[in-house]
């Protein structure tokens, strides 16, 4: 990925003030960015401390987050590593400790998941 195309400011932060500033109407709090790729022009960034993907464009605006912690189908739950779909406008993502891929797309919406076996535990999604 070229270096413009990584959005800046994006910061890590360890604990989160308990309400935002009233004037802070821009900044997206990412706990713990475990992946990120691109796809339609956005920045997808998987965040495994809230449970979330973070969507921004190469600017580095927010355009919105999406992730549900859970067990059930679209559900995410310790989730690391996130790779664009560009096929199906969405993204995989390896959720549950590496024990299920997930695929979403980029409203959010389940497409499909897949339970991996034990044997191919840990797993990394490599392009």
């Amino acid at each position: 990925m070229s270096p413009d195309l990584i959005p800046t400011p994006l910061s890590v932060v360890n604990s989160f003030p308990s309400e935002p500033a009233q004037e802070d109407t821009q900044s997206v709090y990412i706990g713990q960015a475990m992946g990120i790729d691109y796809m339609d022009g956005l920045l997808i960034v998987s965040d495994q401390r809230l449970t979330q993907v973070h969507k921004f464009t190469t600017s580095g605006e927010h355009v919105g987050s999406i992730g549900t912690i859970g067990d059930g189908p679209g559900e995410l739950r310790f989730i690391t590593t996130i790779r664009a779909d560009p096929i199906e406008n969405g993204f995989w993502i390896v959720s549950h400790r590496g024990t299920r891929l997930v695929h979403l797309d980029l409203s959010g919406k389940y497409l499909g998941s897949v339970i991996l076996p034990t044997a191919m535990r840990p797993l990394t999604v490599n392009k």
